[in-house]
């Protein structure tokens, strides 16, 4: 994969999240042409704790805890977005689509096989379903400028929304 530049943003952004959550260690990552895959691995997470207040006071302190992959992904997802607009000189447009897809990985072998897979995920995109030049997606394009023509069948546009990498 050649990323473009909006493809740079991001990977560029996956590489510094460590920088911004020491307990985030990052594993195995690609940046496809309209979404990603990566490992995050979270280190001394623990259970969340009032830190003690040494004044005295009662109810106070500060909450010490981790984040949760919910607020690293929300924290990336925000960081690409604002990254790609800057780029494109748009304000407030959208990249990612809601939510994301997590699965925890309890195995070494579990490990692997994720691994595996993200590692193959490029090989696999000609036959991807998303790919629009795999299923030969095909629309119905107005033509005003010849009526004979009108609604003539076209390939669909590749890449017209999202992140292209």
């Amino acid at each position: 994969m050649r990323l473009n530049e909006a493809g740079r943003v991001v990977q560029d952004i996956w590489d510094a999240l460590h920088g911004h959550y020491p307990c985030v260690e990052l594993d195995c990552f690609v940046v496809m042409p309209n979404h990603i895959h990566g490992i995050v691995v979270l280190n001394g997470i623990g259970a969340q704790f009032i830190a003690p207040d040494h004044d005295g006071a009662t109810n106070s302190g500060a909450m010490n805890r981790a984040p949760t992959v919910g607020e690293i992904i929300r924290a990336f997802k925000a960081r690409c977005t604002h990254g790609i607009n800057q780029l494109r000189k748009t304000q407030g447009a959208l990249i990612w689509q809601r939510n994301y897809y997590e699965h925890i990985i309890r195995s070494e072998s579990s490990l692997q096989e994720t691994r595996e897979y993200i590692a193959n995920n490029l090989a696999q995109w000609a036959n991807d379903r998303e790919n629009p030049d795999a299923v030969g997606a095909q629309f119905i394009a107005p033509n005003y400028d010849d009526a004979e023509n009108l609604g003539a069948m076209n390939r669909a546009p590749t890449g017209s929304e999202g992140v292209k990498a």
